[in-house]
C-alpha cells in the first residue's frame, strides 16, 4: 500500500491548434508516477462520449486504476489552448459539469484507503473537504484556479495534509494563510510546503525549520525551453514517487527537478517512457 498513489482531479480534452489530445493534470501526474514505479489510480469523472471512451481505454492500457472514475458526464471538460512560439498565450476552460459532478461523488472509503497517499490536484473544494474527513494521508495542490477563486485553498484540508504544493503565483495568493498555518502549534503533523519557482528552483518549508531555497543543479538547467506545459505535474510525480519510495525530501525534490527539466525539452506534458526509465534507473526507484 505504501507505493500506491491515488490522484484526485479532473480529466479533460485538450485542444491545441485544433488538435484534440488527452488532458488534465490528474492524468499527466498519474501517468508519470506510474512510469516511475508506483501503482496509481485516478479518482475523477469521465463522459459517455466517444472521446471519453477512448481516454478510459488509453488509461487502462497504461495500467491506471479507474475504479473510482465513473462515466457520469455527457462529455469531458474541454481546455482550448492558444499557443504562440511554444508559450501558452491564453486558454479557455469549458467545465461541462465536471467540478459539480466531482463535488457530489460518493466516497468509497475502503477503496480509497487501499492507497498509501491521496494527492488532490485542483480538486473541487467540496470534494477536497470531504476527503480530508477520511482517515487518509493527503497531499494537497490547490492548483491554478486558486488565482481566480481563493476558496480553492481550504485551511481544513491543508491541516490534514502532509504536503502542500504551489507554484510562485499560487503561493502569493495563499502566503498569509500558509504563514498562519505554519505558526499554529496545534498542527498534528509536520507539514511540508513545496513551491516550484520555475528556473529559480524550489522553495521548501518543513515544519518549524527555516525556509530553504533549492537551486536547480547546473546539469539540469535548460537554456532553451520548448514547452513548459506539464512541467509542474512531472515535478510532483517525481517528488511524490521519491518520497513514497523512502527518499528524503531533498532527494525527492531532486527527482522532481529531473522530471520537470525533461518535460520542458519536449512538446506536451506526457514524458516518453524512455526518458522516465532513465530517471527511474538513475535513482533506483
Amino acid at each position: 500500500m505504501k507505493d500506491r498513489l491515488l490522484v484526485v482531479g479532473n480529466l479533460a480534452k485538450d485542444v491545441v491548434d485544433d488538435v484534440e489530445t488527452y488532458g488534465g493534470s490528474a492524468a499527466n501526474l498519474a501517468l508519470a508516477a506510474k512510469r516511475l514505479g508506483l501503482s496509481v489510480g485516478i479518482m475523477s469523472v469521465l463522459g459517455r462520449d466517444g472521446f471519453s471512451n477512448k481516454y478510459r481505454r488509453f488509461l487502462e492500457e497504461q495500467e491506471i486504476n479507474l475504479d473510482l472514475t465513473p462515466s457520469v458526464l455527457k462529455e469531458l471538460p474541454v481546455c482550448t489552448i492558444v499557443s504562440s512560439e511554444n508559450v501558452i498565450a491564453s486558454s479557455r476552460w469549458e467545465d461541462n459539469g465536471c467540478h459539480p459532478a466531482m463535488d457530489e461523488m460518493s466516497l468509497d472509503e475502503n477503496a480509497i484507503n487501499m492507497f498509501g497517499l491521496v494527492h488532490l490536484v485542483s480538486c473541487p473544494p467540496k470534494l477536497a473537504n470531504r476527503l480530508s474527513e477520511l482517515n487518509v494521508d493527503l497531499s494537497y495542490e490547490p492548483g491554478p484556479m486558486l488565482v481566480e477563486d481563493p476558496t480553492y485553498f481550504d485551511d481544513k484540508v491543508a491541516r490534514e495534509s502532509t504536503f502542500i504544493f504551489a507554484n510562485k503565483e499560487e503561493y502569493e495568493v495563499i502566503k498569509n494563510k500558509i504563514n498562519s498555518l505554519f505558526g499554529d502549534n496545534s498542527l498534528k503533523k509536520t507539514l511540508i510546503l513545496v513551491v516550484t519557482l520555475g528556473s529559480e528552483g524550489v522553495l521548501l518549508l518543513q515544519g518549524r525549520e527555516k525556509p530553504k531555497h533549492i537551486s536547480i543543479p547546473p546539469e539540469l538547467v535548460v537554456t532553451e525551453v520548448i514547452d513548459s506545459i506539464g512541467a509542474g505535474d512531472n515535478f510532483k510525480a517525481g517528488f511524490l514517487t521519491g518520497f513514497m519510495k523512502g527518499r528524503s525530501v531533498d532527494e525527492s525534490v531532486q527527482i522532481g527537478m529531473e522530471m520537470g527539466a525533461e518535460c520542458v525539452k519536449q512538446k506536451g506534458g506526457l514524458l516518453l517512457e524512455s526518458k522516465v526509465s532513465k530517471i527511474k534507473l538513475k535513482y533506483n526507484l
